[in-house]
């Protein structure tokens, strides 16, 4: 039986194979319909190919992790919905918006909305944080599209993509704030613990003004109260730099009776977020 290309079954599988970026298998059409094979069979013989799983690897993950199987269709669509999350954040074209960049994320079945959470955290900070903290981030060897990359990474988890810009930010805003420079373990856990306050401007100021103070003590006395030790202690409490700076207080008390600057207005009182 020859096939016309006329004939609506293979114009209906042909323009599918379009839709789907498989025009390349358009002639094993023809081949199938020669054959006898119906219009059912013959997408099923499709999807056997190495071409149609090559084009839908993110179906061969979900099989093999016991997940639904997607449509085109339905595969189609989170696609278009993952594109459209970097057309709408601004990533340059061609950065994450092939098949190929989104197969893992079918596969692992990864929300479009997660997808948009880790962008708008890289977008947001290469678009809002101070200078100092793109500083911060820029001296670990990390350019705008490496912040990208990172956000995006399947080794790592949205939290841990959203903690590590918080962290970033928060380093560069106590710098700008005079403070210096916190050690990385230290804005790490402050992002893990405080979260959306990690960046909250009063308590940066509040941190950079017990720094100077502290440090200042803390040669007098013979104890260690740095940058630190303060953000510590004023954006998640840390006891130990909260028992330090009590101390520092004490003893400043003990020797100008209670009238130095290490009263209730400096490292006495602790600044809360």
């Amino acid at each position: 039986m020859a096939v016309k290309p006329e004939d609506d079954a293979f114009q209906i599988i042909r323009a599918a194979l379009k839709d789907w970026g498989l025009s390349s298998l358009g002639d094993r059409i023809r081949d199938y319909l020669e054959k006898g094979l119906t219009e059912d069979r013959i997408m099923l013989e499709l999807q056997e190919t190495k071409e149609y799983k090559a084009r839908f690897a993110g179906n061969e993950v979900r099989r093999s992790s016991g997940l639904a199987v997607l449509s085109p269709a339905e595969y189609l669509s989170v696609e278009a919905s993952y594109r459209q999350v970097m057309e709408s954040a601004g990533l340059p074209t061609g950065f994450y918006d092939k098949p190929d960049d989104f197969a893992s994320w079918i596969g692992k079945n990864v929300a479009p909305t997660e997808v948009k959470a880790r962008v708008d955290a890289a977008v947001n900070f290469v678009n809002q944080a101070p200078a100092e903290s793109r500083k911060f981030m820029n001296l670990k060897g990390f350019s705008d599209g490496d912040l990208y990359a990172y956000a995006l990474d399947q080794k790592v988890t949205d939290r841990m993509v959203t903690e590590r810009f918080r962290a970033a930010e928060l380093g560069g805003r106590l710098a700008e704030a005079g403070a210096g420079n916190a050690s990385e373990g230290t804005l790490k856990k402050i992002a893990a613990v405080a979260g959306e306050n990690t960046t909250n401007r009063d308590a940066v100021q509040a941190a950079a003004r017990l720094t100077e103070r502290g440090s200042l003590l803390g040669a007098i006395y013979g104890e260690r109260y740095d940058i630190d030790q303060a953000a510590r202690d004023v954006f998640i409490q840390d006891v130990s730099a909260g028992n330090v700076r009590r101390r520092l207080a004490s003893q400043e008390r003990a020797n100008f009776s209670g009238q130095s600057g290490l009263g209730d207005k400096s490292l006495e009182r602790r600044t809360r977020t």
